[in-house]
C-alpha cells in the first residue's frame, strides 16, 4: 500500500491531504483543548468570585451577630451570670441553623460556656479539642473576628467552622472569647441548592492552610477533609501576591490526588482564602466528545476523499490503459502501430530470441481511388476487414502492425525457406472479394521485404529499406521486392537528384525541346510537343523518365510545369508570328498542376501575355489523374475545354482507363503509347488493339496521336488504320527551338 502510496502521484497527493489533515486535526485538537482550558478558567473564575461574594456575606452576618452578642454578653457579665448568657446564645442558635453552637472562653482557652451544654457541667479546655493555637492567638490580639480552623465539637456532636472575637473592656484586656461556629453540615445545604455542577469542588482556606471548608467532598469523611494541605499545593501557589482583587491560576493535583485546573482568591478582611478548582479529567471528557466528534468528521472526509481519489485514480489508469493502447495501437484496426512493433522487434533481437528475422512493409493498391470512388467510410471498413484477414499472422514470434493509411508492417521470425510463401500468402488473403455495403470488390497490395541481420542489424535501418524494396513492388503493383544495396543506390541518387532540381531553375539548368507532330494523311506538320530536358553542370544531362517522377512525387513538379509552359509559349509563339503557321503546342500537365486551386487563374494569366495560343494549345494528362481524383479531374477539364484549350490523354493502353471511359472525358486527341507502337510489325494482337482503338476514338469523334513511330512499316500500318497524327524519330527527334525554326524553314522549301 505504501509503495503505491508514494509511486503514485495521486496517491501522494492523497497521502500529503492525509497527513496535512491529521496535522491539522492535532493542531485544532490542541487549540480546542487551549480554549477548553481557557474557558474553564474564566468560568473558574467567575465560580470563585460568586463562592467569594458568599463567603463575604456570610462572614460579615456571623461576625456582626457575634459582635452583638458580645455586646449583650459585657452588659450582663456571663461569668457571673451563666443562664442568662446561656439563654442569649441559644437564642440566637434557635434562630440561625447555620450557626452549630456558641461559647465562651478565657483567655487561656478553658472553655467558660457552650450554649446547649449546663451550666453546671465541666468543660474541657479548648486546645483539647483543636491545635487551632496560632489562629486563638491570633483572635486575642485582633481588634476584629478571626475565623479559625474547622474541627469537631464533641459537646455539640458537629464539625464546625470557628468565628472567634475577643472582648475586651475599657483598658484594653481581654475579658474571654466570644466563640460561634458556623454548622458545617448546614452551610453545605446552600451549595447543594446553588451548584449546578458538581465538578466543580470550592475550598476555605486559612491563613495556616488548613482547608476549613469544602464542596462536594466527594465521599471523604470530615475527619479526612478539613486537615492541612500538602506542601506540593502550597509550594505551587504564591500567597504572598494575592490581595483581594487578584486571582491565582494554576494547575496541580488536589487533595484527592487528582489533576485539577483552579483559581485561587483571598478574602483580607477575614484573612481566608478561596479557591475553585475543575477536575482536568472533566476536561479531557470534553475535549475526547469534540474530539469524537471530529474525528468522525475527519474519517468520513478521507473516506469521502479516499473514495473520490479511487474513482479518480480509476477513471486516471483507465485513460492511462487508453493512451497506452492508443499509443501502441492503430485506433481504426486496434492492430498494434509502428512504435509497438518496433518495441516487438527490439526485444526478440536483444534477447536473442531470434537469430534472424524478416521485416514486411505492405501498402495496398489503387487505395486511393477505392477512398474516391466510395467514400472514406467505405476504406475504414475495408481496412478492418484486411485486418481481420491478418489476425491469424500474429504469433508469438511476429507481429502485425498498421503503419497508417493503407500501408501495414510485419515482423516475423521466419526462415529464408519460408519467407516466399509467407508473403504470397498474404497475397492470397486479399485475393478473395470483401463485401461492403452491398458492393464487392477485390484488392491487391505490394510487398516490400528487408532481413535482419543481413540486410541491418537495427529496426529503423530495416523499416527504411523494407520501405525502399515496396517503392520497386509498387513500380509493377501487387509484387514483392526484397531490398537489395542497389536499391539504396537508387535511393540515394533520388534524393541527389531531388536536391539538384531545386536549384535547377535558378541555376537555369532546364530547356525545353520540342518534337515534330505530322499529319498522317498529307504529311503537314500540325504540332509540336514541347519536353522538358535537364543537363546538371556536374551530373550532366539526367533523362526525364528519371527527374520527372521524382519532382511529381514532391511540390517541384507545379514549379517546373509553370516553367515548362510558359517557357513553351513564349518560344513557340515567335514561331506562330514569323511562320505565319498554325500548328499545336502541346505540353505536358501534372496531376497536382491540373488539381491545384490556383492552377485555372494561372493558365488565364499565361493565355493573356500569349493570346495566340488561344485555340492551338493542348494540354497532356496522364491516365493516373484518373485515379488520384476522377471527378475534381472532369470539372477540371471542362473547364479547359470551356476555354478552347485542347486535352489530349497521353500513354493511352498502359495505365486504368478503359475504352468505355473515353465518352466521359472531354479529350480532344488520344495518344497510343509507343509501346503498341514498337511491336506493331510483329505482334498481331497489338496491331489489333491499335486498330480497335482508333476505330473507337474515330467514332468518338477522338483524333488520334502514335507515339514512337520509329519505321517505315510503322508509318504504313497507322495509315491503314487511319491513325491521325504520328510523332517519332522516323520524322524527328526532339529539338531546340532554334532547331525547329530550321526544320520549319525546311519544310516550307
Amino acid at each position: 500500500m505504501l509503495k503505491r502510496l508514494v509511486g503514485s502521484p495521486l496517491w501522494l497527493l492523497y497521502l500529503f491531504i492525509f497527513i496535512g489533515t491529521l496535522l491539522m486535526g492535532m493542531f485544532l485538537l490542541h487549540y480546542e483543548w487551549e480554549q477548553l482550558q481557557s474557558e474553564k478558567y474564566h468560568e473558574l473564575k467567575n465560580k470563585n468570585i460568586y463562592e467569594k461574594e458568599i463567603a463575604k456575606i456570610t462572614l460579615k452576618n456571623k461576625g456582626g451577630v457575634l459582635y452583638g452578642i458580645s455586646r449583650q454578653l459585657l452588659a450582663i457579665d456571663p461569668i457571673q451570670n451563666p443562664q442568662a448568657a446561656l439563654a442569649i446564645m441559644e437564642a440566637l442558635v434557635a434562630n440561625d441553623p447555620e450557626i452549630g453552637g456558641f461559647g465562651l472562653a478565657s483567655p487561656e482557652g478553658q472553655l467558660l460556656l457552650v450554649g446547649g451544654v449546663p451550666a453546671t457541667r465541666k468543660l474541657p479546655h479548648l486546645f483539647e479539642i483543636t491545635k487551632d493555637h496560632a489562629l486563638f492567638e491570633k483572635a486575642l490580639k485582633s481588634d476584629t473576628f478571626v475565623v479559625g480552623n474547622t474541627f469537631y465539637m464533641p459537646l455539640l456532636g458537629k464539625w464546625v467552622m470557628p468565628i472567634r472575637s475577643a472582648v475586651r473592656n475599657a483598658q484594653g484586656e481581654v475579658l474571654f472569647v466570644i466563640i460561634t461556629g458556623i454548622d458545617i453540615a448546614q452551610y453545605q445545604k446552600r451549595h447543594e441548592l446553588d451548584s449546578l455542577n458538581l465538578n466543580f469542588t470550592h475550598y476555605y482556606i486559612s491563613d495556616t492552610a488548613q482547608i476549613i471548608y469544602k464542596f462536594p467532598t466527594h465521599g471523604k469523611t470530615a475527619q479526612e477533609t478539613y486537615v492541612t494541605l500538602d506542601e506540593h499545593i502550597l509550594n505551587a501557589v504564591d500567597l504572598s501576591t494575592l490581595t483581594g482583587d487578584t486571582f491565582q491560576m494554576f494547575r496541580i493535583q488536589n487533595d484527592l490526588g487528582q489533576e485539577v485546573l483552579a483559581v485561587l482568591s483571598y478574602l483580607p478582611k477575614f484573612d481566608i482564602y478561596i479557591a475553585t478548582s475543575y477536575p482536568v479529567r472533566e476536561l479531557r471528557y470534553e475535549l475526547l466528545t469534540y474530539g469524537l466528534q471530529n474525528l468522525l468528521l475527519f474519517a468520513l472526509f478521507l473516506v469521502a476523499l479516499f473514495l473520490a481519489f479511487r474513482l479518480y485514480a480509476r477513471k486516471e489508469n483507465e485513460s492511462k490503459r487508453q493512451l497506452e493502447y492508443r499509443a501502441n495501437h492503430d485506433i481504426l484496426t486496434g492492430l498494434p502501430n509502428r512504435y509497438s512493433l518496433q518495441r516487438f522487434a527490439n526485444q526478440l533481437i536483444q534477447e536473442k530470441q531470434a537469430p534472424q528475422l524478416y521485416l514486411l512493409f505492405m501498402d495496398l493498391d489503387n487505395f486511393k481511388q477505392i477512398n474516391d470512388t466510395y467514400g472514406h467510410s467505405f476504406g475504414d471498413e475495408l481496412l478492418l476487414q484486411i485486418s481481420k484477414r491478418f489476425e491469424h499472422l500474429h504469433t508469438p514470434s511476429s507481429m502485425i502492425a498498421r503503419q497508417g493509411g493503407d500501408e501495414f508492417i510485419i515482423v516475423t521470425t521466419l526462415t529464408s525457406v519460408d519467407i516466399d510463401s509467407y508473403c504470397n500468402t498474404i497475397l492470397e488473403l486479399l485475393q478473395e472479394p470483401f463485401v461492403i455495403d452491398k458492393n464487392m470488390l477485390t484488392v491487391q497490395c505490394s510487398i516490400g521485404v528487408a532481413h535482419y541481420p543481413h540486410d541491418a542489424k537495427e529496426i529503423d535501418a530495416l523499416l527504411r529499406y523494407a520501405d525502399l524494396a515496396l517503392y520497386k513492388a509498387k513500380q509493377n503493383r501487387g509484387r514483392i521486392a526484397f531490398y537489395t544495396p542497389q536499391l539504396d543506390a537508387l535511393q540515394q541518387r533520388k534524393h541527389l537528384i531531388e536536391s539538384n532540381l531545386r536549384h535547377a531553375l535558378a541555376k537555369n539548368e532546364l530547356t525545353m525541346l520540342y518534337q515534330p507532330q505530322i499529319e498522317s494523311a498529307t504529311g503537314r506538320l500540325v504540332g509540336v510537343e514541347a519536353l522538358m530536358r535537364w543537363n546538371h553542370s556536374q551530373l550532366g544531362a539526367i533523362s526525364p523518365m528519371e527527374f520527372i517522377p521524382i519532382a511529381e512525387e514532391s511540390d517541384l513538379i507545379l514549379s517546373l510545369g509553370a516553367f515548362a509552359l510558359s517557357q513553351a509559349c513564349m518560344q513557340i509563339e515567335s514561331l506562330w508570328s514569323a511562320s505565319n503557321t498554325h500548328f499545336e503546342l502541346s505540353v505536358n500537365l501534372s496531376v497536382k498542376q491540373l488539381l491545384a486551386p490556383q492552377f485555372l487563374e494561372q493558365l488565364d494569366a499565361l493565355r493573356a501575355q500569349h493570346p495566340q495560343a488561344s485555340g492551338r494549345l493542348v494540354l497532356e494528362i496522364t491516365e493516373s489523374l484518373l485515379i488520384e481524383d476522377l471527378h475534381g479531374a472532369l470539372r477540371r477539364l471542362q473547364a479547359l475545354r470551356s476555354r478552347n484549350i485542347g486535352i489530349a490523354l497521353d500513354d493511352f493502353g498502359t495505365g486504368y482507363s478503359s475504352l468505355s471511359m473515353l465518352h466521359q472525358l472531354p479529350i480532344t486527341q488520344l495518344k497510343i503509347d509507343k509501346s503498341f507502337i514498337k511491336t506493331l510489325s510483329t505482334e498481331r494482337s497489338d496491331a489489333n488493339l491499335v486498330a480497335t482503338i482508333i476505330t473507337l476514338s474515330k467514332n468518338l469523334a477522338i483524333k488520334t496521336v502514335a507515339e514512337g513511330v520509329e519505321e517505315a512499316s510503322h508509318v504504313e500500318k497507322l495509315q491503314a488504320f487511319g491513325c491521325d497524327i504520328l510523332q517519332g524519330y522516323y520524322y524527328a527527334k526532339p529539338m531546340s527551338i532554334e532547331a525547329l525554326q530550321s526544320y520549319l524553314q525546311k519544310l516550307h522549301l
